[in-house]
């Protein structure tokens, strides 16, 4: 690794990713076009990111691991300022809107879920990379004396990245680093002029206890030192959700640990009687913990029987009739919502609920009734926990010939969404980089915009590798390139077939596996 990666990245946000770089001088139109062309390999008219993956790849052939990682990190960054509204898809209207902001000299804007995005698929596995090739002493961090066995990196860049002066440089200062960096060409959300946190007098007493959860000594209580620390020897496992949510409301900065000041403050409110909060992102956050413990199939409800079997009957208690007050709707089991209905109201004296968090956005994960109608049956391809399938994309421009796998896994189900992992092979079906996890919301927001270019449908019956399947025939005709696609008629969404010809080149797709 070399100083561009670890300093001068601030070049590399500034002037936007290698993407964009190639088009300077060309008309926003014919950009979008090629762009377009470049990168949409089902010629859906959207750019996902398993496509933006694949295009990195072939960009970085033949380089090295770093390389290859590098090149994704620009390509992502551009895309996630592309993507409004961070659905993880861009728009060719996205895509138009985001080169003319460019060409007026506006800066392009990172909201928090891109920060994340870009942080846990870009910046965390190139700096783990290095920790490995160069943490010698095994202390998640790079001392000045390791950093000197970095090929080409200069005392100056150690210096300006090792913030706090302690001769060593974290995975939080190499981030924070990329992320002022990255303020020269971008807005990122949260980043506006914060007052200094009040430095708090804490009690003896308190750091003391602190101290003690505080298991690794690294100034932070995580999420498994708080459960080791105050729900070790619970057989009750309502205990450590309880534990949990309070955690999550102590947790004011959302980073999922808790700084010795949060930990305090949440006392003194304690003692003095104040409410605390719990947004709806914690919600989100504990609910998750909690569906894991209870839902032992991962089919998105839970049964008497899995319930039962979490908190059996005994000692004047009875688990079916808990279990059937929790079941409002008499469905025979459980949603999430209903099990966060059970336990809210455990929590409303000492709890504030408010209905945004502190952004002013609704999250929505956790089973909100909020953000449009739910339309299952618009998203049955993602309904079923442990669905997977895979389509085998070839692809020749200039002579080239490229073939990519890419696998889609369902991990969780959710009463209003679906989390999917996506993942993209090489040739040889070996993994090319993680896999991608991402949410599916499955409400459906009323009305949509934009103007569609001219579109032939018709159903046929189609045979590719994975099976025969009836599909919904679609062919797109547009600035000289002609699309058709199959996909299916029992999973919308599931593309079966698709071939893309024009601009001096061609390339198809075709599903080649698909497990129910």
């Amino acid at each position: 690794m070399n100083w561009k990666v670890w300093a001068c990245f601030a070049a590399a946000a500034m002037f936007g990713g290698a993407l964009h770089a190639q088009m300077e001088g060309d008309e926003t139109e014919e950009t979008v076009n090629y762009l377009m062309e470049m990168l949409d390999g089902d010629g859906d008219g959207k750019i996902t990111k398993a496509e933006l993956k694949t295009a990195a790849e072939a960009d970085a052939e033949g380089g090295t691991e770093s390389e290859k990682l590098e090149t994704y990190g620009s390509y992502l960054l551009e895309f996630l300022a592309e993507d409004a509204n961070d659905d993880e898809v861009v728009t060719r209207d996205e895509l138009k809107t985001f080169l003319k902001n460019s060409e007026e000299g506006k800066k392009g804007k990172i909201s928090a879920k891109d920060w994340e995005t870009y942080t846990k698929e870009y910046l965390d596995p190139g700096f783990a990379a290095e920790l490995k090739n160069y943490d010698k002493d095994n202390d998640s961090a790079i001392s000045r004396k390791e950093a000197e066995a970095i090929e080409d990196f200069p005392e100056e860049a150690f210096t300006q990245l090792d913030a706090d002066k302690d001769g060593k440089i974290t995975a939080a200062e190499y981030k924070q680093f990329i992320r002022t960096a990255m303020a020269e060409s971008y807005e990122i959300e949260g980043d506006a002029a914060k007052p200094e946190p009040e430095k708090l007098e804490v009690p003896e007493k308190v750091k003391q206890n602190f101290s003690k959860a505080d298991g690794d000594g690294d100034g932070f209580i995580s999420k498994a030192e708080m459960k080791k620390a105050m729900a070790e020897g619970q057989a009750n496992r309502a205990y450590w959700w309880g534990v949990y949510i309070a955690f999550l409301s102590m947790d004011t900065n959302d980073d999922l640990k808790v700084d010795i000041n949060e930990y305090y403050v949440y006392g003194k409110d304690e003692n003095e009687g104040k409410a605390h909060v719990f947004y709806p992102k914690d919600k989100t956050e504990a609910m998750t913990e909690i569906w894991a413990d209870l839902d032992g199939d991962k089919d998105g409800k839970v049964t008497q029987a899995e319930f039962s079997k979490l908190f059996p009957s005994g000692e004047g208690y009875d688990s079916a009739e808990e279990f059937k007050g929790m079941d409002a709707d008499n469905s025979g089991d459980v949603s999430k919502d209903e099990m966060w209905d059970a336990l809210k109201p455990q929590f409303a004296k000492g709890f504030k609920f408010p209905d945004k968090d502190k952004d002013g956005s609704t999250s929505n994960a956790g089973g909100d009734n909020s953000g449009g109608e739910i339309n299952k049956e618009a998203f049955a391809l993602y309904t079923k926990v442990g669905r997977s399938w895979t389509t085998k994309t070839t692809a020749n421009y200039g002579g080239i010939e490229m073939v990519t796998y890419t696998k889609t896994e369902v991990l969780e189900v959710g009463d209003d969404f679906a989390k999917i992992k996506t993942t993209v092979l090489d040739k040889d079906k070996k993994e090319m980089m993680p896999g991608t996890e991402t949410k599916i919301s499955f409400r459906v927001a009323s009305g949509s915009g934009g103007t569609a270019p001219e579109v032939k449908t018709e159903e046929e019956t189609i045979k590719v590798e994975a099976g025969e399947y009836e599909c919904v025939k679609v062919t797109v005709e547009a600035a000289g390139t002609k699309t058709t696609s199959w996909t299916a008629k029992k999973f919308p969404g599931l593309l079966v077939k698709s071939s893309s010809e024009g601009g001096g080149g061609k390339s198809s797709t075709e599903l080649v596996e698909f497990k129910e």
